[in-house]
């Protein structure tokens, strides 16, 4: 449990990266623009909140949780306004105090909704679902049932996927303290088995284990989920669920699959066809719950994003368009969606309108710090190509490299970086981690950054990077550059 709390509190911070010096290859030198939104008080504020949690070790020592718990109260007492301190707070009390004062988390969390929620805060919590489902289980602790129902309502219309946080076990298996169990839905549908809503949570829990599923829970969440429907015909949200759990079962992202499944996929793939190819009747299902929920909630984002991200992946582009436009006409600052319709359109050789989506996309990652957003410059590398715009696909394809060796730099490591840019042969192990900091990691501390990076285990190769080299390596083909095109 511990290991979340630092991960929630080092994701808080930004990576803003750094120009570099001097001559180099163009995805380390290549000028960055700096990003400062976040204000020097927002982030020694993190900076406080962490060190309380590294005081915590394990949770187990109650003396060193208590002056965890001191130091917060400091803290707040001094900044009465900072929202994370109070959420932090509720965490530690809920996860690790041995004797739980539920009302003291209640009103930890309440104030943490209440309070205006920073630039830093607002890069990590992008809705409030997770604060409302936490203050859901303290409430089911406390034995308030229909508060618990009316929060986790609340969790999932922000945000299905926040809404449940599992732990990393199987849905049955014991889970730590101050985390939502199966049992805990038994027991909201034991108490009202005729509110759709409880079954809606427990078939939620479910889909939210993602690939640890077998196919027995899948069954379960299905059943869950048409329980609700049977309850309330009208629920959009479960129609919708019902349409993401399918999807789950039968695309990419599910677990189980029989010997019977991947060879039909992969005769379908042979034919030219999507992996969908071999799952009609589930298409067919996921299509008809999408299109249902949208009937029943004609502003429903979710549904349609997700139906058009089957369309997309089925090659009916011109209906995943469609179903783009919507989704962009009820949320324009949604940069994933223009993307994703740069996609669809460039598959449809319509390549300059593809390039105008792929440009919005890119200037809507920039202004959230999107560490995928290196895919937005691919893509719209990739189209340059096709219209014969070399010089730009050539910038683009550097930028992307750069942002991907920028997620990957901490993964491949010293003996890595250092077979792929024999450049820096001559430069020593202290002036290549500090380089490497100020330019990707400036927000880290150094010596955490320099521990990672200089390890000395075989690093996990990076097929994606590999691929921007290549596809630039064509590209300068293209311009006549065969020296750049040989070195990449």
């Amino acid at each position: 449990m511990k290991r979340y709390l630092v991960g929630l509190l080092l994701t808080l911070f930004l990576v803003v990266p750094l120009a570099a010096e001097g001559a180099e290859p163009p995805e380390l030198s290549s000028p960055n623009k700096k990003i400062e939104e976040i204000s020097v008080q927002e982030k020694e504020l993190m900076i406080e909140l962490q060190k309380v949690l590294g005081t915590l070790e394990d949770g187990k020592n109650q003396e060193k949780n208590k002056k965890a718990i001191d130091q917060i109260n400091k803290l707040i007492e001094a900044n009465p306004q900072y929202a994370q301190a109070y959420y932090m707070r509720a965490m530690i009390y809920l996860y690790f105090d041995k004797d739980k004062d539920y009302k003291k988390i209640i009103d930890d969390i309440t104030a943490a909704i209440s309070l205006p929620y920073s630039k830093l805060e607002q890069e990590f919590f992008k809705t409030r679902a997770s604060q409302y489902s936490m203050r859901a289980k303290a409430y089911k602790e406390m034995g308030n049932y229909e508060q618990t129902i009316k929060d986790m309502e609340t969790a999932i219309n922000l945000d299905p996927g926040d809404a449940i946080n599992v732990s990393i076990v199987k849905p049955d298996a014991p889970a730590p303290q101050g985390t939502w169990v199966k049992k805990d839905f038994d027991d909201v549908i034991k108490r009202y088995p005729r509110d759709y809503r409880g079954y809606l949570f427990r078939g939620l829990y479910y889909r939210n284990f993602g690939i640890l599923l077998n196919s027995q829970d899948y069954k379960s969440a299905e059943n869950d989920f048409n329980k609700a429907i049977g309850l309330n015909p009208n629920s959009a949200t479960s129609q919708y669920l019902l349409g993401t759990l399918i999807f789950k079962k039968a695309g990419f992202f599910g677990g189980g699959k029989s010997k019977k499944d991947l060879q039909k996929e992969g005769m379908a793939l042979a034919a030219g066809q999507s992996i969908w190819g071999a799952y009609p009747e589930a298409r067919k299902k996921i299509i008809g719950a999408f299109t249902k929920a949208i009937q029943l909630n004609p502003k429903m984002i979710d549904a349609y994003r997700q139906r058009a991200e089957v369309y997309l992946e089925t090659k009916e582009f011109k209906l995943a368009i469609k179903d783009y436009d919507k989704v962009i006409e009820l949320d324009p600052d949604y940069g994933g969606t223009y993307h994703d319709r740069g996609l669809a359109k460039q598959n449809l050789g319509n390549y300059n309108e593809a390039i105008e989506d792929f440009s919005k996309a890119i200037e809507a990652k920039k202004s959230i710090g999107d560490p995928y957003s290196y895919l937005a410059y691919q893509n719209r590398a990739n189209a340059y190509v096709k219209i014969g715009n070399y010089h730009a696909a050539i910038e683009d394809y550097s930028k992307a490299i750069e942002l991907q060796l920028q997620n990957i730099v901490l993964i491949i490591g010293k003996m890595k970086f250092r077979e792929v840019y024999p450049e820096y042969n001559d430069v020593s192990d202290d002036d290549l981690t500090k380089k490497l900091h100020d330019k990707f990691y400036p927000n880290f501390k150094y010596e955490d950054f320099a521990e990672s990076f200089r390890k000395e285990e075989d690093a996990f190769p990076s097929s994606v990077t590999a691929e921007l080299y290549e596809r630039r390596g064509e590209t300068y083909l293209g311009e006549g550059f065969y020296k750049k095109a040989v070195a990449d």
